[in-house]
């Protein structure tokens, strides 16, 4: 049985399946809205610029890879503040 799952993180959608990582990247663009228009219904357009997949040993040497560019730059300028995190990073 092929198992895929899919996630929304921002503005990149991921999933994997038991033998490939798959990373959708995509610009979004807000419909103008009027002035009767509520919040809630304001939608946007997506459109996939580009389909990135790999294997799973693939992706885990690009997360490690990454890392190590993370861990440099902090060096370099500081502790990066991620989106999600509550209040300021030592």
């Amino acid at each position: 049985m092929l198992r895929t799952q899919y996630h929304l993180h921002n503005r990149c959608p991921w999933g994997f399946s038991s033998n490939e990582f798959r990373v959708l990247l995509f610009s979004e663009e807000l419909f103008p809205r009027d002035e009767e228009t509520e919040i809630s219904k304001i939608s946007a357009c997506r459109v996939v610029e580009n389909e990135v997949r790999m294997s799973p040993e693939t992706a885990k040497e690009l997360a490690v890879w990454l890392m190590e560019q993370v861990e440099e730059y902090e060096r370099t300028f500081g502790k990066i503040r991620a989106h999600h995190s509550k209040g300021p990073q030592p």
